[in-house]
């Protein structure tokens, strides 16, 4: 414990004092972090003492270490007055890299005599420095293993020999055979793996160690944690969607939530269903689908799988201009010009094509395929959802903007605002970029993830300067 007694003068004892009911002393902030320095160097940091009515006298400051060592109190006042500042300067000289605390216990003569207050700060060699702070290894499956590498740069001036390293759990591995030497201003990269025991969210550390002395930069190591984690991480194809958000294959940019379902064997659209709205699915649910073989158990030889009133053997309607049982054969008194199964009294907007009918997939081609009165819509120019903007990055045919990276989501486009739901909302290729999931300081934390100051990638839980 260090102990500093402040004795008043006898000329104090003719100042005016108005030690009374009302004066008290105050301090803030309540915690004082002063960060990471390089071992032998100094910190310091003002706390305000602040008093109601008149001056006080500090009598005693005590200063109680908790965890480590170095902290004192710089030429501390011997009165504090009222409506005035009255800075109480904290230093922080460690003699041991690591991290370190004291409670600071300021006694008065007020009525209520004794405040008191937290400091804490942490100390490092300087000759390696860890990057990134914290490695986020994304999605990894139970029983399979996820990989990173963590950079060391040397940033004294000597040569160094990595000795090795420990991690804080079995599961987490350092891969990098040693002993590893780093040359002055060298760099090296160390690989990382996590062997993962179960789908739940997991933080691991991982620590350097030179020929005496452990890097104080201690690496954090995340997986399966979306929630606090880095986006990127868990957006590994840069489609705007992370594991999170509904990817049902973080490896494929084209599967996803607003992909386009293709006769494939994969749910290319994340809806848990493969293969529906193609040709070898029944979409209309009426037992059949257009493809010889369908994929669900559904028979095959729907002419029109959009309408569950129309498939093979369904009962044949007199004058409606459709072929209603898919025979091939339309009603005795329509035309059927192009043999499509649909007259013009059926819908048929263009007799003469086979490819116009009602139930067919529209195109890029400046043509009403469907026949359902719009040019192309349910295409990369069209604005399906009703946002204002299209999926082309160039052009729309009507009348809206490009630029749309979800054109079947209305809460997904560049004028959307970005929210945290683990997508990207406002289609600028960031995820949960300007909320509390994103990192938008690139310092490796997110605000979930414990980032006091996001705007600043000097402040983070890697500096120890958030409280």
């Amino acid at each position: 414990m260090r102990r500093l007694l402040l004795v008043a003068m006898c000329a104090a004892c003719h100042r005016e004092v108005l030690i009374g009911s009302n004066a008290k002393v105050t301090v803030a902030p309540q915690l004082a972090d002063l960060g990471l320095i390089v071992l032998g160097e100094e910190a310091t940091a003002d706390v305000q003492l602040d008093v109601t009515f008149g001056t006080v006298e500090i009598l005693d400051i005590t200063v109680t270490p908790t965890l480590g060592d170095g902290f004192d109190v710089v030429a501390p006042p011997s009165d504090i007055d009222a409506d005035v500042l009255n800075p109480l300067t904290i230093s922080f000289h460690p003699t041991s890299a690591g991290f370190a605390s004291a409670v600071v216990e300021v006694t008065t003569d007020a009525p209520l005599p004794l405040v008191s207050f937290e400091v804490r700060g942490r100390s490092a060699f300087a000759d390696l420095r860890a990057t990134p702070a914290i490695v986020d290894l994304g999605i990894v499956p139970a029983t399979e293993t996820g990989s990173g590498s963590v950079g060391l740069d040397l940033i004294g001036d000597r040569a160094v020999t990595l000795a090795g390293a420990t991690t804080s759990d079995l599961a987490l591995k350092v891969d990098t055979a040693f002993p590893l030497p780093i040359g002055v201003g060298g760099h090296v990269d160390v690989e990382l793996s996590y062997s993962a025991p179960d789908d739940e969210p997991w933080v691991g550390r991982v620590s350097f160690i030179t020929g005496t002395a452990t890097v104080p930069d201690v690496v954090l190591v995340r997986a399966n944690d979306c929630g606090r984690g880095l986006p990127e991480a868990y957006d590994v194809d840069g489609d705007g969607v992370s594991a999170c958000g509904g990817d049902c294959d973080d490896h494929n940019p084209l599967i996803r939530p607003s992909g386009v379902e293709l006769l494939n064997n994969l749910d290319d659209d994340c809806d848990g269903t493969i293969d529906n709205r193609t040709s070898g699915s029944d979409d209309d649910g009426d037992g059949y689908c257009e493809d010889p073989v369908c994929v669900d158990g559904a028979k095959a030889g729907d002419c029109d799988d959009s309408n569950a009133d129309i498939f093979p053997r369904a009962t044949e309607l007199a004058d409606n201009g459709i072929d209603d049982n898919c025979d091939g054969l339309l009603d005795p008194n329509a035309a059927d010009l192009d043999h499509d199964g649909y007259s013009i009294e059926g819908g048929d907007c263009d007799d003469r094509s086979s490819s116009i009918r009602p139930g067919t997939p529209e195109y890029l081609n400046d043509v009403d395929d469907d026949c359902n009165g719009l040019i192309d819509d349910r295409t990369t120019v069209f604005d399906d959802d009703g946002d204002g903007y299209c999926e082309s990055l160039s052009a729309c045919i009507d009348g809206t903007l490009p630029g749309d990276c979800a054109d079947n989501n209305a809460q997904r486009a560049p004028n959307v605002t970005e929210t945290p739901d683990h997508l990207d909302n406002d289609c600028d290729g960031r995820i949960d970029n300007d909320t509390n999931r994103g990192d938008d300081d690139g310092d490796g934390f997110t605000e979930l993830g414990g980032d006091c100051n996001d705007h600043d990638a000097t402040v983070s839980p890697a500096f120890s300067n958030c409280p």
